[in-house]
């Protein structure tokens, strides 16, 4: 499943550089400059889910540095490889949301009834995370203290490719605060805008009818 992934992922990732520049190099030429990037640099956590992290956030390195080769200037690369690490994984990420909203009359009450967001946000992006969750009255807070790709990317002297996941992030916000769901979704700062921390708050609109339901995040787990 793993190999799948990380295929499905560069070829993806490949073909959205191509249309983006024109310029892009295929599947085997980001891997071969993967394969070239000093072996010392590792992804925080040493799970499986870490080792699909570096993948991620390695070949993003690698586009820009391919991008830059061709003589585009950093900050031109850096936006170029953005729009493509974004579009190629934009599909994943709203299916999975979607699906959650369609199946959840009120996720914040959801979530209240049953604290899971630091366990998903860990399986889904591995043990290098550290998360905590903050429960109010009419909202749930994600504090996400460790940040793997931050880590990464200040160790390979990148923190201009920050950003890039931080926008990820933005694209599922968009989602759920679109939604005809009571739940808007708002985050204060980043770690890779200079924040101690990553806050994700969960408000319940005013006009929620609340309806709880069994399970962490219903049906997205079946």
């Amino acid at each position: 499943m793993i190999r799948l992934m990380r295929f499905l992922f560069l070829s993806g990732f490949a073909r959205a550089l191509r249309r983006v520049t024109g310029l892009a190099p295929r599947r085997g030429d980001l891997q071969r400059r993967i394969a070239r990037l000093p072996r010392h640099h590792a992804m925080p956590g040493g799970d499986r889910q870490a080792d699909f992290n570096l993948l991620m956030v390695q070949s993003l390195q690698v586009a820009v540095s391919h991008l830059e080769d061709q003589g585009i200037l950093r900050n031109d690369a850096v936006a170029m490889a953005k729009e493509a690490f974004l579009a190629n994984g934009s599909g994943v990420t709203r299916a999975a949301f979607g699906l959650w909203l369609a199946g959840t009359r009120d996720p914040v009450a959801q979530m209240q009834k049953q604290p899971c967001l630091t366990d998903l946000t860990r399986e889904m992006w591995g043990q290098g995370v550290e998360a905590h969750e903050v429960t109010g009255p009419d909202r749930v807070t994600l504090h996400v203290t460790r940040c793997p790709f931050a880590d990464y990317l200040w160790n390979v002297a990148e923190p201009d490719l920050m950003p890039v996941f931080c926008a990820y992030d933005a694209q599922w916000m968009e989602q759920v605060n679109a939604s005809r769901r009571p739940v808007t979704v708002n985050r204060s700062g980043t770690i890779a805008t200079g924040a101690e921390r990553c806050d994700f708050t969960f408000v319940r609109a005013e006009k929620a009818q609340a309806e709880e339901d069994s399970g962490c995040w219903g049906r997205i787990n079946g």
